[in-house]
């Protein structure tokens, strides 16, 4: 995107160059050319903007759940997300109070070594720091894969 607003801007550069060549019939014309490629990097380098806002990164600790297991990150409801959806393995994350007070709370998130999920639940409030709980489809899975810490990608 960086090299696509430099190549628009040299463009625009050699344009405004070439303008004083031509006659002024032909110089409204490139004005108005040039002042509708102006309009398009305004809008370009907005949505980069708003782009890059939405899109944090932070490293957590990821460990794993399986909210029937009465046991292992066991819930009061475990039917039920704080979100109040039904979890599903391989798509729901819960995260800690730290990443819902940043405003994970919703979105989905990258997980290297894991995919997409979405965060659709909270994790206890013993919890602390950056940390999220991917839901899986056993007890036993959740054991295996145990315990890493990964940088997570926050998407839009």
């Amino acid at each position: 995107m960086k090299k696509l607003s430099i190549s628009i801007v040299c463009l625009l550069v050699i344009m405004t160059g070439l303008f004083a060549w031509y006659s002024t019939e032909q110089q409204r014309v490139i004005h108005a050319e040039v002042t509708e490629l102006y309009k398009v990097v305004d809008s370009l380098t907005s949505t980069l903007r708003e782009f890059n806002d939405n899109i944090k990164t932070i490293r957590a600790t990821i460990t794993y759940y399986h909210p029937n297991s009465k046991g292992i990150n066991a819930d009061v409801d475990p039917g039920n997300t704080a979100f109040m959806r039904t979890p599903m393995p391989g798509r729901t994350i819960a995260i800690s109070r730290e990443l819902y007070k940043m405003g994970w709370g919703g979105h989905k998130i990258y997980i290297p070594g894991f995919g997409v999920g979405v965060a659709e639940d909270l994790m206890g409030k013993s919890v602390k720091g950056i940390h999220i709980d991917i839901c899986v489809p056993s007890k036993a899975f959740a054991m295996k894969k145990g315990k890493r810490t990964a940088v997570i990608t926050r998407l839009m």
